[in-house]
């Protein structure tokens, strides 16, 4: 059979069309998705060897440590900070704005089971006793930040960047003990040094 190719003309509105995802409740659910990378190769290439050289010398030391975040898309940092800010009280489920992408729906039929899901969410986040609000925007977003929680107990010898070794007997035995975080600084990894307390939180820059 023979064929002959028609062009067609169109003629109806070619205004791309706008579709809108159907919102699912808030909960727990939502702390799977848009998962980040809690690996140090994905770091930024030029601050991975500073953190490398930082645990090192904590491996080194007998400290133990535990990372927990890297790299954090910005869908998963607009959910951690928007749960947060409804789960402590300082916005109300119907004006936490909308995100590109996350068709998430704040409003629940009381306000409570709004808070209380966003409490679950918290908890799966683990920004409920976090001490600051999750950023909207940080260092996570472009792999110049790492969450690690840190301990040792006794007396700790530890080598900065140029080899010399600081013993330090102070308290809190974790990431917040100051000298630790002066012999972190000699690596390039600073520790969070902005309103509030995280008590994770190492940057390039301490943001």
């Amino acid at each position: 059979m023979a064929t002959h190719p028609i062009q067609l003309t169109p003629h109806t509105d070619q205004t791309p069309a706008v579709v809108e995802l159907a919102k699912e409740l808030s909960g727990a659910q939502w702390c799977a998705r848009f998962p980040g990378d809690n690996t140090l190769q994905a770091l930024e290439p030029g601050f991975r060897p500073k953190v490398t050289a930082f645990f090192a010398a904590l491996d080194a030391a007998g400290v133990s440590k535990s990372v927990g975040a890297v790299f954090r898309p910005k869908s998963r940092a607009f959910l951690m900070h928007w749960s947060y800010m409804l789960y402590t009280g300082r916005v109300k489920a119907k004006d936490i704005p909308n995100a590109n992408g996350v068709p998430i729906e704040w409003v629940h039929p009381t306000e409570a089971e709004s808070v209380r899901a966003a409490e679950d969410m918290c908890k799966g986040y683990q920004t409920h006793n976090l001490g600051t609000i999750p950023a909207l925007h940080s260092q996570h977003e472009v792999r110049l930040a790492i969450d690690v929680t840190i301990s040792w107990s006794g007396i700790l010898d530890i080598a900065n960047q140029y080899g010399t070794t600081t013993e330090i007997k102070s308290s809190p035995r974790s990431g917040m003990n100051a000298e630790l975080v002066q012999v972190g600084a000699t690596y390039g990894v600073i520790k969070y040094n902005r309103t509030g307390t995280d008590k994770p939180h190492w940057s390039s820059t301490g943001a």
